[in-house]
């Protein structure tokens, strides 16, 4: 019965048996990260307070923006184009796109911190030039953690999973839990400011990390006598489409945030409502770890014409991660007040945000990766347009039921602007490739 299980979900075979391989480091790798985030955040909101909590929460949600900005969907790219040059063997060209991405990344996260850092000197808007002094010393970040993620995807495209997932899944949470520990267990003062400082510190440290493992792939592999000439505006344009759809998401899933600071809300509010947000996130294991692993295989079999595979695969792996996280979101809805209490009495009014964002994330799930699946497919166009169009509707909720229901309001837009995103993607990529990319759901 289990075989004919697996065989059915599409998990018995040689890619299957490799997914499942590559996603059980990553498993690993993904549960140690949630861990330490999740210990970090508790003597985050120790060190800092409440108030100084939901200032991190405020800065971090606005610098994790400018830094995928700054990535320019390079990342994805490298992701949906290195897997094609390895089967071909073109190394060449695999060289000129990274060296060219490379550069771009560059340009793009010192362009972006000079505008940001003008942006918060010369402008007056709420929640951005009131905590001015906090997102000056979280500046670093930006250039670090678009390199890292730059790195990294090479790897993670060559087929070193376990490499392309050390920096920002381990070492960067290790560091910044390590430097916050010893601050609490020596008792030691200190700022916001210097929370945010040692936050960006352990940024730099991983990007470098990833730097050394890149070159060290590097010289162990086939070198080309020369770079051939790369069709970069067709790379400039799909680039663009994968940023956008990106930025997009990223603003669907942080812009409630970013409207409590709008707003200005206390910043115990808006703490309150992260440590909602981190539970209903942490349910999200599974789903990160099949996107890490499964989206080379994704371009690798589409490009190869066997569309029916990708689809028993896609549907296969979804069903496995649903199943799990389903059981996780089950747990924090029933038992969340208990959990909240963690990081104190306070925290519990936070319970009603977090049943609304763990509904959010139960629709998410079931739909799987398929914002990045259609990216891969060439859909990237249609996929940031369908994006906007979710956003637009979370941004109007947003503005509308925050004023009434705070916190609350803000779970409640987040639902619904995520259900929209993720069914409208899901019927588009229906129609393009031939399945229904939710789990459970019929292919035809």
């Amino acid at each position: 019965m289990w075989k004919k299980w697996r065989a059915k979900m599409g998990t018995d075979s040689p890619l299957g048996r490799f997914l499942i391989k590559a996603a059980s480091w990553s498993f690993i790798l993904q549960i140690g990260l949630s861990a330490l985030t999740f210990l970090s955040s508790v003597l985050l909101a120790r060190l800092g307070g409440d108030e100084g909590f939901g200032i991190y929460s405020l800065v971090f949600s606005w610098l994790l923006i400018l830094q995928v900005a700054a990535n320019m969907g390079l990342d994805d790219l490298l992701l949906k184009e290195l897997p094609i040059f390895k089967d071909q063997k073109a190394w060449g060209k695999r060289d000129a796109l990274l060296a060219w991405a490379e550069k771009r990344t560059l340009w793009a996260s010192l362009l972006l911190m000079i505008g940001f850092y003008l942006l918060l000197r010369y402008t007056d808007i709420p929640g951005l030039s009131n905590y001015a002094d906090y997102y000056f010393w979280a500046l670093p970040i930006i250039p670090a953690y678009a390199f890292l993620q730059l790195w990294q995807s090479a790897l993670r495209a060559e087929g070193q999973m376990s490499w392309g997932q050390l920096g920002d899944r381990i070492v960067q949470p290790l560091l910044f839990f390590a430097f916050l520990a010893l601050l609490y267990l020596f008792a030691y003062p200190i700022s916001d400011l210097g929370l945010i400082a040692g936050r960006s510190l352990s940024f730099v440290l991983a990007a470098g990390l990833a730097f050394w493992l890149w070159r060290r792939y590097r010289q162990a592999q086939p070198k080309a006598s020369n770079w051939p000439k790369l069709d970069l505006p067709a790379y400039k344009k799909a680039s663009f489409y994968f940023n956008l759809g990106s930025l997009l998401y990223l603003l669907n899933s942080r812009i409630d945030i970013l409207f409590l600071g709008f707003f200005e809300l206390p910043p115990e509010q808006i703490a309150y409502y992260n440590v909602a947000l981190k539970f209903s996130d942490i349910a999200l294991i599974p789903y990160l770890v099949l996107t890490t692993v499964s989206l080379p295989t994704f371009s690798s079999l589409y490009h190869q014409g066997k569309l029916e595979e990708l689809g028993r695969l896609y549907q296969g792996s979804t069903a496995l991660i649903t199943l799990a996280i389903m059981a996780v979101l089950a747990v924090f809805i029933a038992f969340g007040p208990y959990f909240l209490l963690i990081y104190g009495p306070e925290y519990q009014q936070a319970y009603t945000a977090l049943l609304w964002l763990c509904l959010g994330k139960g629709i998410h799930v079931l739909v799987g990766p398929v914002s990045q699946l259609l990216g891969l497919v060439g859909q990237e166009k249609m996929a940031a347009y369908l994006l906007a169009f979710s956003l637009a509707i979370t941004a109007i909720l947003q503005y509308s039921l925050i004023p009434i229901l705070g916190i609350n309001g803000a779970a409640i837009a987040a639902f619904l602007g995520l259900a929209v995103f993720d069914l409208s993607l899901a019927y588009w990529a229906y129609r393009k490739l031939g399945f229904w990319p939710i789990a459970y759901w019929s292919r035809k």
